[in-house]
């Protein structure tokens, strides 16, 4: 809703408690139509948009999110909910719950800027705000932010965050307006947006 771009949303993956649980379409949770009548804008799932059974492999170029709010990794994040929807390096994927052959999209990534970080050089900080990443897929911010792509891992393709289809590698610690995690009481004043806030002023 921030970029006005349609969502296309992946399927829940059983990431803290196993893969044998499965994995569960959004739409047999919740009521897209439903949903995207009161965002005012569709809302896709990710089957809908790639042929699950395809054996195709797709080059795209994404941004790394991950890269830019730490420092104890230098790669992009990698997760089963990106390799279970085909996305990142080819995996085997006839022992994963969707029981079918996955497609690929080889993902070239760019790390994203440093200003990111919600606190940047906190290295116990691992946030970053949805304004701020929202305001890489657009004029100026995208080309002021671009540097060298890092290769793929099947092709070896160079390619900067697509334009038209926007992806990231890891959201897990993004943030809408305050966050708080296992720090000392002291610590959750210097969290709060109210008091701090990102240098982005996107």
């Amino acid at each position: 809703m921030i970029t006005q771009r349609v969502p296309i949303i992946g399927p829940f993956t059983p990431s803290h408690i196993g893969g044998d649980a499965g994995n569960v379409l959004f739409s047999e949770v919740f009521d897209i139509d439903y949903l995207s009548e009161k965002i005012g804008m569709p809302v896709l799932e990710w089957h809908e948009v790639k042929n699950l059974s395809a054996p195709e492999i797709e080059d795209i170029g994404c941004w790394s999110v991950w890269q830019a709010v730490q420092v104890r990794e230098s790669t992009p994040r990698g997760t089963n909910a990106l390799y279970l929807q085909g996305l990142g390096e080819q995996m085997d994927v006839s022992e994963q719950s969707l029981g079918t052959d996955l497609p690929l999209q080889d993902i070239s990534f760019t790390a994203g800027p440093k200003w990111l970080q919600k606190f940047p050089g906190n290295p116990h900080d691992p946030h970053a705000h949805f304004w701020s990443i929202a305001s890489l897929l657009y004029s100026p911010g995208r080309e002021e932010n671009l540097v060298a792509p890092q290769p793929s891992g099947e092709h070896g393709a160079l390619l900067p965050p697509d334009e038209h289809l926007a992806c990231v590698d890891y959201l897990y610690y993004v943030c809408a307006h305050i966050v708080s995690f296992g720090a000392p009481p002291s610590y959750f004043s210097y969290l709060n947006c109210d008091s701090h806030s990102s240098t982005n002023t996107t």
